[in-house]
């Protein structure tokens, strides 16, 4: 299965491995003879088809996480802008804040 193979090889274990075997120091240099021979689970298709599932079901939920995420962040970014904004031109009048800050502090 197409699926359960890329699965694999984008597995961090296997990334860890390839980066093992990388050649070279400052530039990385990976050969198909260090390839050819490392090592990959090749489970019966029945499970190959549980765990690809599985792991495209996790891939789903990450990239749905990820997309609110990113909104909430976008979403906080304009909130402090507003805030900033509204303190600088005086709708916000932060010395009171200010004053319950010192008194906790």
């Amino acid at each position: 299965m197409p699926d359960f193979v890329r699965h694999s090889l984008e597995s961090t274990n296997y990334q860890s491995k390839l980066l093992v075997d990388f050649g070279g120091t400052t530039i990385k240099h990976l050969y198909i003879t260090r390839i050819v021979k490392m090592m990959i689970a090749v489970p019966p298709v029945g499970e190959q088809m549980h765990i690809t599932g599985y792991a495209t079901e996790l891939a789903d939920q990450t990239a749905k996480t990820t997309a609110a995420l990113s909104a909430t962040i976008d979403l906080l970014r304009e909130y402090r802008s507003a805030l900033i904004t509204a303190a600088v031109t005086g709708q916000l009048d932060i010395r009171e804040h200010e004053k319950k800050m010192e008194s906790l502090v």
